[in-house]
C-alpha cells in the first residue's frame, strides 16, 4: 500500500480495492472477506460456491453460512459430521475455521 500524500498520526485510512470487489464471490476469491459496500446486498445471484471436504456451500454477498461454519468446526474437533441437518449445539466462528474455509478459495 502505497500513499499518495502525508498522512498524519492518528488518521483514518481507507483502502480502496477498486472493481475487485464486485461481485462478492470476486472479493471473497481474490481477498478471502467479503464486504458489505463491496456489492449489491439485495442482489441474490451474487453468492459463490464453496465445496469444503464434499460438501458445498453458497456463500452470499454479506454473510458466510452457519451450516459451513459447523461443518468446519466438526472436522476439525475429528467428530464424525453425523446428521448434517442436526445444528442444534451453538458453534463460535474462529480463526482456525477461517483458515480452513479460505484454503478451499
Amino acid at each position: 500500500v502505497r500513499a499518495t500524500q502525508p498522512i498524519e498520526a492518528h488518521s483514518e485510512l481507507l483502502i480502496n480495492y477498486g472493481g475487485a470487489t464486485s461481485p462478492a464471490w470476486k472479493c471473497l476469491f481474490s481477498y478471502g472477506f467479503v464486504s458489505p459496500s463491496s456489492s449489491d446486498e439485495g442482489n441474490e445471484n451474487d453468492a459463490a460456491e464453496l465445496v469444503v471436504h464434499g460438501r458445498t456451500f453458497e456463500v452470499g454477498s454479506v454473510d458466510i453460512p452457519y451450516e459451513l461454519v459447523h461443518h468446519v468446526s466438526t472436522l476439525l474437533s475429528g467428530e464424525s459430521e453425523g446428521d448434517p441437518n442436526n445444528l442444534n449445539e451453538e458453534v463460535e466462528f474462529t480463526p482456525a475455521i477461517g483458515a480452513v474455509i479460505v484454503e478451499q478459495l
